[in-house]
């Protein structure tokens, strides 16, 4: 049984040690209730990466990569998309109008984003990647670029709508549980909080949480030989199909830190 924590020592045989973290890609002051057990961990290290190369995402990543060929309006009735966007300003002070292309999962983080306070300015992913980059530390993503946009792509719309729909028809349930969420994540109970999210995003659960944890646990096997903290969701960590699991069944040794 993996236990609750947000930080993970990884051994394997004789390689150097590396990290793992579970993160919050939020500004909120919960999202950085640990973040001083990462900043420890740094200089031990050679490598920092996060779940994509946040500086490589900048350059190579266009707003029209978040864009559908489609737009809602092309997709649902007048009628529907009205009533949506009364709910969205009413609860959020945002328009529908304004995401009519967006892929409906993004509109979802930036409803997210929206509702969670700005203590700090920038998220906690982007803030670790700048302060390994000040100690010199060589920085690179568990995914690469395009396995970050594939995933948009390969969650059918027909469900990343249902998402959205289900949010805005009551948005009461969607602030309380974000928010019970929060204080999951500052609890560091990631087996409650790896059970939510899965509940919580249904049949984009596959292409958004098992088939990613995947993908970067054998990423991580495969950098083995690096002295690495990584900093991926939090989401990621735990569960039978969980990037801790993976790791453990690779023969990691996995030793949590509290």
């Amino acid at each position: 049984m993996i236990k609750n924590s947000l930080l993970w020592k990884l051994e394997y045989e004789q390689m150097p040690t590396s990290y793992l973290f579970g993160t919050m890609h939020l500004k909120d002051e919960a999202a950085f209730k640990h973040h001083q057990k990462v900043l420890d961990v740094l200089p031990l290290c050679e490598n920092f990466m996060t779940e994509i190369d946040i500086d490589k995402a900048k350059l190579e990543i266009n707003a029209s990569d978040y864009m559908m060929d489609l737009g809602l309006v092309d997709m649902l009735s007048a009628h529907k998309i009205e009533r949506m966007d009364r709910a969205m300003q009413r609860a959020f002070n945002l328009s529908l109008h304004n995401f009519n292309r967006v892929y409906p999962v993004l509109t979802i983080n930036h409803i997210t984003e929206s509702i969670m306070q700005s203590f700090h300015s920038v998220p906690l992913d982007v803030y670790l990647w700048e302060k390994a980059k000040a100690l010199g530390l060589k920085l690179d993503g568990v995914e690469r670029i395009q396995d970050h946009l594939k995933v948009l792509k390969n969650i059918p719309i027909e469900i990343q709508l249902k998402s959205l729909k289900d949010l805005l028809r009551d948005t009461r349930k969607f602030k309380k549980s974000l928010l019970r969420l929060m204080e999951i994540y500052k609890n560091e109970d990631i087996q409650e909080l790896f059970r939510r999210t899965k509940k919580s995003i249904g049949g984009m659960r596959k292409v958004m949480l098992y088939d990613r944890n995947v993908l970067m646990a054998n990423r991580i096997f495969d950098n083995k030989g690096a002295s690495t903290t990584y900093a991926v969701g939090a989401a990621h960590l735990a569960g039978q199909k969980g990037v801790l699991n993976i790791l453990k069944k690779k023969n990691f040794k996995l030793t949590a830190i509290r």
